[in-house]
């Protein structure tokens, strides 16, 4: 065993459950003369199945709490709590900044709370990470009808029946 509790190149073939507590990458023991190339193809394939594994596991939770956070928000959305709400939306899109639907219910909370401007901003960056959902098109469209965009609105309105047509619910 190193010295940093890492197991040699040839105890790696044999304790390959320990690894996964070694910080070295395994390009640095996977080439050891002392491995056979079986051995080496094992530990290799040990390592990448521990980093696959751990990668998935890292955005299964990310996934679980943005949908949490996301829940969370809609059902403060419903008992009216809209700063409460945006508080739990904002958070779910620190963890995926692409979460369209996020944007799109962070719309909804500021045109209830009376800023328009925020909730136009916040359905045009829904807009963007989800261009073919037909909703937030139609949000868009009443957003910059209420602040007198005509010419926006009956745009946005043209490209949500468009979408709306194209894939119904």
């Amino acid at each position: 065993m190193s010295k940093r509790g890492c197991p040699s190149a040839t105890e790696a073939s044999k304790a390959a459950p320990n690894m996964a507590q070694c910080n070295m990458a395994p390009p640095l023991f996977v080439r050891s003369p002392s491995l056979t190339p079986l051995h080496q193809y094992i530990t290799l394939r040990y390592f990448l199945n521990v980093t696959i594994s751990t990668i998935h596991l890292k955005q299964a939770r990310a996934m679980t709490d943005k949908m949490t956070l996301y829940k969370s928000g809609m059902n403060k959305f419903v008992q009216q709590d809209f700063a409460g709400a945006l508080d739990d939306l904002a958070q779910a899109i620190a963890l995926d900044p692409q979460f369209a639907d996020a944007y799109q219910a962070m719309a909804h909370c500021h045109e209830k709370l009376g800023d328009l401007d925020q909730a136009l901003s916040a359905a045009q960056k829904a807009a963007e990470h989800d261009p073919d959902d037909f909703l937030v098109h139609t949000s868009l469209s009443m957003f910059y009808q209420r602040k007198g965009m005509i010419a926006e609105a009956e745009r946005e309105k043209a490209i949500a029946a468009k979408l709306q047509m194209e894939n119904p619910l």
